[in-house]
């Protein structure tokens, strides 16, 4: 099927019902109906062959000796009726041996049976054809009724039945007989020519009470209306028709049906017609046909979409072969509640074309398309109550993919990280797939603030991919990564080496040496004293300001248990503004060890003489490093 060539965005999908077509190699389909569970075939052999919607055969008759003009299916999907050339109306039962076969004499292009059928015992059915009679036939006390409803206009040549008006198309135009008053009430007349009486006249119901010709190169829709008690008690009819929208066509209507608040045609024409020639003399010139066309149109006739369909053997099918019991194209709709529901089927006498609008899935593909990758996935994200979680989330990676292949193309690596945070998920193989091609672009930096450490957890060859980066190009993020990243997630011992190379080799080390403290402090939080050695190296200031800030909060003793990081020479500088803390520390280091803070025990002699003068004898005993005539002032 080759769609619309037109920007905007088709309103059907199409595809070939796969049917067995070995029986149509030498046969052909002549009608087409449709119910909600399957299709019935008519055939040029007089066959009538059901096929469920995806076409698996399931069940034949050999009902008639010439072509199957007609085919009407009532409302419960259980009877079949089917008019021949052969004169004979035949019903058979889907689900029972139950069958009635009628012979009116002459050929019948038209019939139609009650509306649920197979539930009433009157059986009711009616038909019409070249005799030009519409009869009804029905049960009766002592078997077949027939009773003719209309007849004198001319040859029937179709024929619909919905709810309590019977509608046929004669010689003069299409009429609507009312059930209930036994009344044929009202008369279209045609708007075309006689010399277009060879072409098909099709009926289609919008509803109960509206419904739609297409005849010729003529729409019509009709509307059936109930009088005023007024014009009633008048001796009008109780009903007639108002013509609500007419138009004419650039084509041969074949086939009519709704679509939402449109029209779909089926529509016929042949080649190399010029402005001069009237699309009604394409049956006396019979020229070559062009493939047919689906159009859809406002209720004005004003063109809506357009497709052209792929159907084999076109070039040689008219648009009245139906006429001639020959082949032709005819469509039929299938309606239900929601439009997303309604299917069409196209039928030639090889081929039959099922014809869907669109849905949600077909919109956001068709946004694919066109490369509105944002707009597809905003639809898919507003839409996933409707789909399977399974296939949004499917759907919403494959469109994420396209959409960043197109941003990274577009060199948008701000927008592709963002999409990256939405679309990737936990699937960790694409987050690496896609920070490998991040840093193919040397754009790494866009990457690290959305990318998981987490669910996924991704491989550390990942993480520290982005860790050398930034040594080498951007110590601040650096500085920012290593303070927000868990030190799980990537070795930290290979990346504090790493910047301690970094920081000999480096003239302005302020920066690494920050960065160095903070890896330190990562790696050995049990010991908030770890990094003092780092500070010394770098800053004696700055590692005593570091000890007073930590002495607070941490505690004293830790000071004592990590003098191999902060040397006592340290520790007092830092504690020198606070005595006290200063003699808890130094009473501390005593306790530990009597000679490691022996530089200060004369220091100490004043300090407990302060705060804990009991120990200061104690103190003296044990101490020999300090002065005997300043214990001697105290």
């Amino acid at each position: 099927m080759s769609e619309s060539s037109v920007a905007e965005e088709p309103k059907l999908k199409y595809s070939r019902l796969a049917f067995d077509s070995e029986e149509f190699q030498k046969d052909s389909i002549t009608c087409l109906s449709v119910s909600d569970r399957f299709l019935a075939i008519g055939t040029l052999q007089g066959a009538v062959q059901l096929i469920d919607l995806i076409g698996t055969p399931v069940k034949r008759w050999q009902s008639h000796t010439q072509s199957v003009n007609h085919i009407s299916i009532d409302s419960t999907g259980e009877f079949i009726a089917s008019a021949s050339g052969d004169g004979n109306v035949i019903v058979n039962s889907l689900y029972s041996t139950e069958n009635y076969s009628f012979n009116y004499k002459r050929p019948i292009f038209g019939v139609a049976l009650e509306p649920e059928y197979g539930k009433k015992s009157s059986r009711q059915l009616v038909s019409g054809g070249i005799a030009g009679s519409l009869t009804m036939t029905g049960k009766g006390w002592f078997g077949n009724t027939q009773t003719v409803l209309h007849s004198g206009e001319g040859s029937i040549s179709a024929l619909s039945w919905n709810g309590n008006y019977i509608v046929w198309a004669n010689d003069k135009g299409t009429n609507v007989y009312d059930i209930t008053s036994s009344l044929k009430f009202a008369t279209i007349e045609k708007s075309h020519s006689p010399r277009g009486d060879p072409y098909r006249c099709n009926i289609c119901w919008k509803n109960s009470e509206e419904f739609f010709i297409g005849w010729a190169d003529t729409v019509k829709i009709i509307s059936i209306k109930e009088r005023s008690a007024m014009d009633k008690n008048s001796g009008l009819s109780p009903k007639y028709v108002l013509v609500t929208h007419q138009f004419r066509t650039e084509f041969v209507v074949a086939g009519i049906a709704p679509f939402q608040d449109d029209i779909l045609l089926l529509s016929f024409i042949t080649n190399a017609l010029d402005e001069n020639t009237d699309v009604l003399d394409v049956f006396l010139n019979r020229k070559t046909s062009s493939p047919p066309e689906i159009h859809i149109v406002g209720l004005d006739g004003l063109e809506v979409a357009n497709d052209v369909l792929s159907i084999g053997g076109f070039e040689n099918y008219q648009a009245n072969d139906y006429r001639l019991g020959k082949k032709y194209l005819m469509a039929e709709y299938l309606a239900s509640d929601t439009i997303s529901d309604v299917t069409y089927y196209i039928s030639s006498p090889k081929d039959i074309i099922v014809a869907k609008p669109r849905d949600i899935k077909d919109h956001i593909e068709w946004l694919i398309s066109l490369e509105n990758y944002q707009e597809a996935l905003d639809l898919v994200d507003e839409h996933k109550k409707e789909m399977v979680e399974r296939d949004a989330d499917e759907l919403t990676l494959n469109i994420g993919q396209k959409y960043l292949k197109s941003l990274m193309d577009a060199k948008d690596y701000e927008g592709a990280a963002v999409v990256c945070s939405k679309v990737l998920g936990t699937n960790a193989q694409l987050w690496e797939s896609w920070v490998y091609q991040f840093a193919e672009a040397r754009q790494l930096g866009f990457i690290y603030k959305v990318l998981p450490v987490a669910n996924p957890q991704l491989n550390s060859s990942i993480y520290e991919l982005i860790i050398n980066d930034y040594i080498n190009s951007d110590l601040k993020s650096l500085l920012e990564l290593v303070s927000i990243w868990p030190p799980h997630i990537y070795n930290i011992k290979t990346v504090i080496k790493t910047v301690e190379l970094l920081l000999k080799k480096s003239n302005s080390p302020d920066l690494i040496y920050e960065i160095l403290v903070k890896l330190h402090e990562i790696e050995n939080s049990s010991n908030p004293f770890a990094t003092i050695p780092i500070s010394l190296n770098h800053n004696a200031s700055d590692a005593i300001k570091h000890v007073r800030a930590l002495v607070g909060s941490k505690g004293i003793q830790l000071l004592v248990e990590h003098t191999d990081h902060v040397p006592p020479s340290v520790a007092v500088k830092a504690l020198d503004k606070s005595r006290e803390f200063l003699h808890v520390y130094l009473d501390a280091l005593f306790l530990k060890d009597h000679l490691e803070g022996s530089a200060y025990h004369e220091l100490q002699v004043e300090l407990y003489a302060d705060f804990d003068p009991p120990r200061l004898i104690d103190f003296l005993r044990t101490s020999s490093n300090y002065s005997y005539p300043k214990v001697a002032l105290l």
